[in-house]
């Protein structure tokens, strides 16, 4: 059997990328949420409304001066538009929003907080790796390919099309 062709491969991943685009848009309107597509810059007080919106979010604290922040802030981007649909992103200016350090306890920037129904359950503190992040968001995520790669399959046991 001859190797696929680059163009074959990649239109192989553009069709992937879709499916999994209309999996996640058939999620949302099951939920009936607004879910940002990347990152949404929020005050102290939309913060604690936003993570209460949402049943899986992630919290990004940076500065403007901070560079491993602006480092890791197209890892972030990236990431809120891999789980769109099933964890949303904030992102709070501590220099803007100085209160937030203290209710959050925040000490180290960048400092990522995943949250569950706005109860907090992983803190991520310091600069991080992309495969780092999705080995902490991939338990809260409810994409269908998540599901494969921790359950074995997409539908629950019995469903059509298994």
């Amino acid at each position: 059997m001859a190797p696929e062709a680059p163009d074959d491969l990649e239109l192989a991943r553009l069709r992937e990328q879709k499916l999994k685009r209309y999996a996640r848009l058939q999620h949302l309107k099951a939920t009936g949420l607004d879910w940002p597509e990347s990152p949404v810059e929020q005050s102290t007080g939309d913060a604690v409304a936003f993570l209460k919106k949402y049943p899986v979010a992630m919290l990004e604290f940076w500065a403007q001066w901070c560079k491993p922040c602006h480092k890791m802030r197209p890892v972030v981007e990236e990431l809120a538009a891999e789980y769109w649909g099933d964890v949303a992103f904030a992102r709070l200016d501590l220099d803007k929003n100085a209160d937030a350090r203290e209710l959050w306890g925040v000490t180290v920037l960048p400092t990522l907080i995943i949250t569950k129904h706005a109860l907090e359950v992983t803190r991520i503190e310091g600069a991080s790796t992309r495969t780092r992040l999705v080995k902490h968001l991939a338990p809260y995520a409810a994409s269908p390919e998540e599901r494969v790669k921790r359950e074995g399959r997409a539908q629950p046991p019995g469903a059509q099309g298994e």
